[in-house]
C-alpha cells in the first residue's frame, strides 16, 4: 500500500483467514528502504527526521457468538457475573424477563437478580452479525446449600513451582458436573467425575491435555447436596503463568 496523502488519515485494510495454527499476527513495513516502494510528495524540508504518529490495533473475531453465561441458582441478595469480557467492536443489550427495556448495554454485567426467569443477552458486531443467548437464574431465600465449604478462588498460576498452581476448592456435597470455557464461550475441559467426588481441581489445560494461555476462563458447576437436591453454579477464574 501506498500512502500517498500527506493531509488525512489513509484506510488500510485487507482479510486474512487463519488456519488455525497461528499463534500472532504482527502488521508493518518490513522491507528495507531499497525494497519499499513510495511516490514523490514534492515536499521538501532541511529535517531530516520524519514524524510518525502511531495508532493501535484492534483484532476482533467475526465469529463472537453471544455468551449469556450458564444457568444458576442463587440468592436472593447475591450478585452474579454473567457474559464475556468486553470486546472491541460489539454492541450488547441484555433484558430481564418479560421487560422490554434493556436493563445493561456492556458484554459482560455484575448485578443482584431479584425474580426467577430467563435473562436474554442480545449482542451486535461491526460486520452487523447478531447473535443471542440466555441463561436461566433461580433466585432462592435460603442459600446455606448453595455455599461451598471452602471458598471458590479467582485466580490461579499453573507454573509448576507449587504454589497456587491449580483452581482447586471444595463443595458441600457430590459433584456431578464441571466444565470451563474459553472467552468465546467453547468449551475446553470437562471433569472426570468419580463416586461421592467433593473436591474441584483444574489444572489449567484442556481436557485433552494442552496447556491453556494466559487469560479469564469461565466455569460452571453441578453438584448434589446433602439433601439430595441439584445445586448449579458459575463465575470465571483468571490464569497467568
Amino acid at each position: 500500500v501506498i500512502m500517498g496523502d500527506t493531509l488525512n488519515w489513509m484506510t488500510i485494510e485487507g482479510v486474512f483467514s487463519a488456519n488455525g495454527t497461528e499463534s500472532r499476527v504482527t502488521i508493518g513495513n518490513f522491507m528495507n528502504d531499497a525494497g519499499t516502494i513510495g511516490i514523490a510528495t514534492g515536499f521538501t524540508t532541511n529535517f531530516l527526521p520524519a514524524v510518525y504518529n502511531i495508532d493501535d490495533l484492534s483484532l476482533i473475531a467475526t465469529d463472537i457468538t453471544a455468551y449469556a453465561g450458564a444457568d444458576a441458582t442463587i440468592c436472593v441478595s447475591d450478585s452474579i457475573h454473567l457474559g464475556r469480557p468486553q470486546e472491541v467492536g460489539l454492541e450488547c443489550l441484555w433484558y430481564k424477563p418479560t421487560i422490554a427495556t434493556p436493563f445493561a448495554s456492556t458484554s459482560d454485567i455484575w448485578f443482584k437478580p431479584t425474580q426467577t426467569g430467563t435473562y436474554t443477552f442480545i449482542q451486535r458486531m461491526d460486520n452487523c452479525a447478531i447473535t443471542w443467548d440466555t441463561v436461566n437464574i433461580t433466585v432462592i431465600q435460603d442459600c446455606s446449600l448453595l455455599l461451598p465449604s471452602t471458598q471458590i478462588p479467582n485466580v490461579f498460576t499453573p507454573n509448576s513451582d507449587n504454589v497456587n498452581d491449580t483452581f482447586t476448592f471444595k463443595i458441600n456435597g457430590t459433584l456431578t458436573d464441571f466444565k470451563i470455557y474459553n472467552r468465546w464461550g467453547l468449551e475446553i475441559h470437562q471433569s472426570t467425575i468419580s463416586n461421592q467426588q467433593s473436591t474441584i481441581l483444574w489444572d489449567g489445560r484442556t481436557t485433552s491435555g494442552m496447556e491453556c494461555t494466559s487469560g479469564v476462563y469461565f466455569y460452571t458447576l453441578q453438584y448434589t447436596d446433602a439433601n439430595g437436591d441439584t445445586q448449579k453454579k458459575n463465575g470465571y477464574v483468571s490464569l497467568f503463568r
